[in-house]
């Protein structure tokens, strides 16, 4: 999460290579991500996803924000603090390259290590059933909404899918829908580059990926957490195979993701209370919470038609 602010600034400074919508703050484009920056950012402070828009294999790379490398340790110099007066009356003194030297050798950390940023995997969407051209393509990020929504067409059938955060259940949600009752199959899994980890399925509807943050240096990795997606399907078969959920024929799929750390203890479950909402009654909980937060955002007017994300406006 300490990245999709970021993200998402610079995403909105650079609109020009993007299509804004001014009347309903929409950017958009007219194709899947093909790599990480192109993606969508939803987010709600603690997790987050980006969201690749993939019409093949749809793929939302996940975070929370305290998943990292290594774990709990003292990083400070017992030495600093003798130090400390010697090296302020250096630099008053305008001796700035002994008062770096000394800084280096008897004040800053002799552990030498910053623990870094890890990713909590991706949720994956392969679709199946599907042999047509894929035609009327569009990958939006709604501003006043919070909401990525990705839209097209295949064989005749209009599929939309739909993700947000929400603050106040602490979920991502994804909802896919087809226009054609029962033509919605497809399979669900976790990805991830991170060592130690295993995903199972947990009764008939969960899936689960359980992971460790990976060692940094001298300091072990000791970040333990779980990804929680739970689905829910209308007019369709859900089931479940090894490592993965199954979805044949439905009309309607209901994604709830919820990514929790444990700063080293065992994991602990989501509360299941929150995966029986139904997509409307959380979608206007994380309105009203948003609503509270944000401001209005303006991008601008722009062109009729999306950019390739590099083609400077006008070109």
């Amino acid at each position: 999460m300490k990245r999709f602010l970021t993200l998402l600034a610079a995403l909105v400074a650079s609109w020009g290579c993007l299509v804004a919508q001014p009347s309903a703050n929409k950017l958009w484009f007219d194709k899947p991500a093909s790599y990480w920056e192109e993606a969508w950012p939803v987010g709600n402070g603690r997790i987050g996803a980006m969201v690749f828009g993939g019409t093949e294999v749809e793929e939302l790379q996940l975070n929370e924000e305290t998943i990292s490398t290594g774990g709990p340790y003292e990083n400070w110099n017992p030495e600093g603090r003798q130090y400390l007066q010697e090296i302020r009356e250096l630099i008053f003194a305008g001796r700035y390259d002994e008062a770096q030297k000394l800084g280096d050798e008897h004040f800053l950390s002799p552990v030498g290590e910053e623990m870094s940023y890890q990713t909590a995997g991706s949720l994956k969407i392969r679709f199946l059933g599907r042999s047509g051209e894929v035609t009327d393509y569009r990958r939006e990020l709604d501003l006043d909404r919070a909401v990525v929504r990705t839209s097209y067409k295949v064989d005749g059938v209009e599929y939309v899918e739909e993700v947000f955060a929400s603050l106040t259940d602490q979920l991502i949600v994804v909802r896919l829908t087809a226009s054609r009752p029962k033509a919605l199959s497809c399979e669900l899994f976790y990805t991830t580059p991170m060592p130690d980890t295993k995903v199972s399925v947990v009764g008939r509807n969960l899936l689960r990926l359980e992971g460790k943050g990976s060692d940094k240096g001298s300091i072990p990795g000791a970040i333990r957490y779980v990804n929680d997606t739970r689905a829910k399907v209308r007019g369709g078969k859900l089931s479940a195979a090894d490592d993965k959920l199954c979805v044949e024929g439905a009309t309607e799929l209901l994604l709830q993701f919820r990514g929790l750390q444990d700063r080293g203890r065992r994991p602990v479950c989501a509360q299941r209370r929150l995966y029986e909402e139904g997509f409307a009654q959380i979608r206007q909980g994380a309105g009203r919470a948003r609503r509270g937060l944000q401001g209005p955002v303006r991008p601008g007017p722009a062109g009729p038609r999306p950019f390739d994300g590099r083609r400077p406006s006008g070109q």
